[in-house]
């Protein structure tokens, strides 16, 4: 039996429910072919909560900390010095430290509880060398022990340092420095560290000071080993003296190495002489 059409009277061919490619004007549902999966069973891993899991762990970092702390912190167990953890701020010789450590030897070699933590403070800042010392337990059974330095700014007659706040040490060891000489009684060297800032402000950096003197009459020499004699007072006025006639002394003598040049003159007057 053949179906015919309505208007010209044709065989009617039968069209396929699904075509192929995508038809954008077409309203019809497209039904996926693809065959569905089965829900798959979650493993153990995931039934088990995130949270849980945590808080296994958390225990056993608690329980393994407390072992370790009870161990290490057993009152019978002598403590070992080397055991101790050394911060230095600053510097300092190595042969300094070395005997800061030997000193504090035989107030560590007993039992951990034992320690006297401020006599051990007390012995470390007996060296001339310390500013301060801070020690702390810790909490795996050793001690901490902090240590700053101090910082030398001027050399004092070659046998120790003057620091940043004006004090002056004469420690066993010396630091291999340049840093200026400064010649004056050690009750001084506060005196001589304001007026060694003051100078050098003066002279900016055009000129340094190597060595200060403020025994009798006060001296500096500066680059190239040039001297100026500042006298008793009103080193300020004089310093600035000579920067005013440094460009004629240039001039004069084309170079002022080796020279000791007297500012202790009125209105101005300057002796120049060799050594």
């Amino acid at each position: 039996m053949q179906l015919f059409g309505k208007k010209n009277n044709k065989p009617y061919k039968h069209r396929p429910q699904h075509r192929r490619g995508f038809n954008l004007f077409s309203s019809a549902k497209r039904h996926s072919t693809r065959p569905k999966l089965k829900p798959q069973t979650p493993s153990i891993l995931h039934r088990i909560p995130i949270k849980g899991i945590m808080l296994v762990l958390a225990v056993s970092i608690a329980v393994l900390i407390s072992v370790s702390l009870l161990k290490n912190l057993n009152t019978n167990q002598v403590f070992e010095p080397k055991s101790a953890r050394w911060q230095v701020s600053g510097i300092l010789p190595n042969a300094s430290l070395l005997s800061i450590k030997r000193q504090a030897k035989p107030l560590l070699a007993t039992q951990f509880s034992d320690i006297d933590l401020h006599q051990l403070k007390q012995q470390i800042q007996t060296n001339p060398w310390v500013k301060s010392a801070q020690i702390e337990r810790t909490f795996w059974g050793r001690l901490r022990i902090k240590l700053r330095i101090k910082t030398p700014v001027l050399r004092l007659n070659n046998t120790g340092y003057i620091d940043e706040l004006g004090y002056a040490f004469t420690p066993k060891h010396l630091l291999d420095t340049t840093l200026p000489l400064a010649i004056t009684n050690p009750d001084n060297s506060q005196t001589t560290l304001k007026q060694y800032k003051q100078y050098s402000k003066i002279l900016t950096t055009r000129f340094s000071i190597k060595v200060i003197n403020s025994n009798v009459l006060t001296q500096l020499i500066i680059d190239n080993n040039t001297t100026l004699k500042l006298g008793y007072n009103q080193h300020i006025e004089r310093l600035q003296e000579f920067k005013k006639i440094y460009t004629r002394l240039l001039r004069k003598y084309k170079s002022i190495d080796h020279l000791i040049i007297d500012l202790q003159y009125k209105k101005g007057g300057v002796v120049i002489s060799k050594p």
